[in-house]
């Protein structure tokens, strides 16, 4: 009977980490089991049994529940079979009937649950109907995978789990145990963890507890395994594991067999799996098992540390020293912790602050965020221009852990403070922006308003030549824009300009130049080429650029006889020197590109705009008129075409060079054995640049098949019409057959140079009339079929 080792029920999990939330819901099991009760018999005579299935599995505590990116299956199948034969007996839908999340839970009264954590449990639950059978039923469920973190097999990731149940002889109307608690969500190292694990038989069978090794199914590849026929395949131990040594543990893991008691103390942190087994025992016969598959998870739990207050990092920052300068606003940001360790949730923290400079008369601020740690603190204070000393010079930060247990813990942060004499910044430059033929926009963050103590203006240099001339001055703090107007000839020049802050805080301070910025001139935005590609739209191809107040490339298209440009798409690398244009149809005509540079401002600066090639085909008498639009948006132009023919298959054939002037091209080859002529232009940029070439659409004609079938021949040897013949041309996958009046086939060919002589076998045939099939395709691939008479005469 070792085989009834294969009953579930529900099961606990608990984690160590929230694993990743992005796969699927079956990479994140951690356990289940299946259990039934007996209903009796039905009206058909045939026993009823409520099945009941439990799954455990990870979940997004943010998203509460239900999961919207990892749902539970919405049906599950149950495989039954006979309990002697395993044979196949039926399998069993049954539906997911509803789905909670568990509380997080410990033993430790004073370890606050661990964040990031959530757990779901879900069930699915169904009846069904079997005929008598003393042979019992086994049933099976399997899903992979579990969590790929569990540290005591191997692969987990990769080993699903059977869930099974044994049903004894029918006439028994047997019920399966259930166990009556699940265990904490998660236990603590080092310390010792004891629970009753005991289970409840409705029927009043003995019980018998002991440990065993969970069992798998399936993989990654195979996610829904049907389950074999028992024994089952047991998980992989990841040495030095095994069911007697679970996890790194003194005592190590135990349950006692009569009582269901389990304890252990475990060493190490981490995430374990193995399987408690309940054996049901009916007059010293053993009936079933119900094995529960755990997921345990070791966590470390700290006692509940006091706040820590987290200094920032500053220039400004001399050991337990705070420095502020008269006139400008500093701010210090301070992150208050409560690092209770992991699997310990943060607690509740109140953060208040003392010092001489909060008072109105000093104008110092403090905020602090109130609530669950990590909190966010912050000191901002604008000393004026006159202050020189105050009267207490420390600052002090209280951190309150009201959660703490059994009573609040208390931090408190001693700070001092020291003033200096003013100084001051000169702005941030952010765009020099070309907005006219002769006007420069000049944008830069103006001062902040705790930096404006004693402001008396902003001062605008631009560079001439090699020196650098004071343009204007700007007396309004808050203002951030300039306009030089007085900037000529800006799509082929480059100008530069810097800014400095000039305040009186109490004495004259000047700032250093701000860091220089130039515009970007018109000429710099280059297209190299817009081409079409055979396969894939049209590529538009530029010089990289490097500005530093780059915010992005946008695409602007239009066609050729369209008078709006509209936007085709926006880039944000600068280091972006490609674009590919696959929603355009190219074989529509001209296309026309300009490209925009975009500085952080908003401000376009447009490139010359490049129209590709359109190449265009008609016929007239057997010749086909080729003609194309010109290239244009290189600067030099273009110095020539190629054309070029383009075959089926092989290599392509360069018809003509042809100057610059010329945009047409007459192909007098054409031949009835041809059908179908391609090509494609290539313009050659006339100053060598970054261009080079350039490609038109690819154009193609097909002919329009030409078939002539006479209706009459004379093969009498005078060499006037002697052969049936079919003439005609551009016709490919050619075939003619003749039949006589009883469907015999006299003749066929698979070759237009072929004909009938009117002979059958060597011989001729008689005068008379007979029947043609003809068929063929043109050389688009379209069908071409006749049929009809021919008359014999000699």
């Amino acid at each position: 009977m070792a085989f009834l080792s294969n009953n579930f029920r529900a099961f606990l999990l608990f984690f160590f980490a929230l694993l990743s939330v992005n796969t699927a819901w079956g990479e994140h099991l951690v356990g289940g089991d299946l259990t039934y009760k007996c209903l009796g018999k039905n009206a058909a005579g045939l026993n009823e049994y409520e099945i009941t299935l439990y799954v455990y599995r990870d979940c997004i505590p943010s998203l509460q529940f239900p999961i919207s990116n990892t749902p539970f299956d919405q049906n599950v199948i149950i495989y039954i079979r006979d309990g002697r034969t395993f044979n196949p007996v039926r399998q069993l839908n049954i539906p997911f009937r509803d789905s909670v999340i568990l509380q997080l839970t410990t033993s430790d009264t004073c370890v606050s649950p661990p964040t990031g954590l959530c757990y779901a449990l879900a069930t699915f639950r169904n009846t069904v109907a079997l005929p008598d059978n003393p042979n019992g039923y086994f049933l099976a469920w399997a899903r992979c995978c579990r969590n790929r973190t569990i540290q005591n097999i191997i692969q987990p990731e990769s080993s699903g789990m059977i869930l099974p149940a044994f049903i004894p002889n029918t006439a028994l109307c047997n019920n399966s145990p259930e166990f009556v608690e699940t265990l904490p969500t998660y236990i603590c190292v080092n310390a010792l963890f004891q629970f009753d694990h005991s289970a409840i038989d409705p029927d009043g069978d003995s019980l018998v507890y002991a440990l065993t090794v969970p069992f798998t199914a399936g993989d990654r590849a195979n996610p829904f395994p049907v389950p074999s026929a028992p024994p089952y395949q047991a998980v992989n131990w990841l040495p030095p594991y095994n069911i007697n040594n679970v996890m790194n543990a003194n005592p190590n893991l135990t349950v006692n067999s009569r009582t269901g008691l389990m304890q252990v103390r475990p060493r190490q942190t981490g995430q374990y799996v193995f399987s408690l087994s309940v054996y049901e025992y009916r007059n010293g016969v053993l009936l079933s098992e119900v094995k529960r598959d755990i997921q345990i998870n070791v966590i470390d739990c700290p006692i509940n540390l006091p706040p820590e207050v987290e200094r920032p990092t500053s220039s400004q920052i001399n050991g337990d020293t705070l420095i502020f300068y008269r006139g400008v606003e500093s701010c210090f940001d301070f992150k208050i912790l409560d690092l209770n360790g992991p699997g310990v949730k943060e607690d509740k923290v109140s953060v208040q602050v003392e010092g001489d400079i909060f008072d109105p008369v000093y104008g110092a601020r403090f905020t602090a965020e109130q609530g669950l740690a990590p909190l966010d603190a912050t000191i901002c204070w604008a000393p004026s221009c006159e202050v020189d000393n105050i009267p207490n010079d420390r600052i002090i930060i209280q951190a309150t852990d009201d959660d703490d247990c059994p009573g609040p813990n208390i931090t408190r942060d001693t700070l001092y403070i020291k003033i200096l004499p003013g100084t001051v910044f000169p702005p941030d430059m952010e765009c020099v922006s070309v907005v006219g033929d002769n006007a420069i926009q000049l944008t830069w963050n103006g001062l902040d308003p705790g930096d404006r103590l004693g402001f008396q203006h902003y001062q605008i240099f631009r560079q001439e030549g090699n020196e650098w001339v004071p343009l204007t001055t700007v007396s309004d703090a808050a203002q951030h824009t300039y306009t030089d107007s007085t900037a000529s000839n800006t799509n082929s020049r480059q100008y530069c300009y810097r800014v400095q802050t000039i305040k009186m805080c109490p004495d004259l301070l000047v700032s250093e130049p701000g860091l220089e910025l130039c515009s970007t001139s018109g000429d710099d935005i280059q297209l190299c080429r817009v081409t079409v590609m055979r396969d894939s739209g049209v590529e538009v191809l530029w010089n990289p650029l490097n500005i530093p107040s780059f915010y992005s490339f946008r695409i602007y298209r239009k066609g050729d006889n369209e008078q709006d440009y509209e936007l085709a798409d926006e880039i944000f690398d600068p280091s972006a020197s490609r674009w590919l244009d696959t929603l355009n149809t190219a074989a529509d005509g001209s296309w026309c590109y300009r490209l925009a540079l975009v500085d952080l401002c908003g401000a376009e600066l447009f490139s010359r705009a490049h129209c590709t090639i359109f190449l265009n085909i008609r016929e007239n008498n057997d010749e086909l008129l080729l003609n194309w639009t010109d290239y244009r948006g290189w600067p030099g132009g273009i110095d020539y075409y190629e054309l070029f023919s383009i075959p089926e298959t092989g290599t392509d054939e360069l018809l003509a060079n042809l100057p610059a002037i010329t945009r047409n091209y007459t192909d007098a080859s054409v031949t009835l054995e041809e059908g179908k002529y391609c090509y494609q232009v290539k313009a050659i940029e006339a100053i060598p640049g970054c261009g080079f070439e350039s490609w038109s659409n690819v154009a193609c004609y097909v002919f329009v098949p030409r078939v002539y079938i006479p209706n009459a021949f004379t093969p009498n040897n005078d060499g006037h019409n002697d052969i049936f013949l079919i003439r005609g041309g551009f016709i490919r996958d050619f075939q003619l057959s003749v039949y006589n009046r009883w469907g015999t086939e006299l003749f066929t060919t698979l070759s237009i140079e072929n004909g009938w002589d009117g002979t059958y076998k060597g011989g001729p045939v008689q005068e008379g009339v007979y029947v043609y099939r003809f068929s063929g395709t043109d050389f688009d691939g379209n069908r071409i079929e006749r049929s009809g008479s021919i008359t014999l005469l000699r």
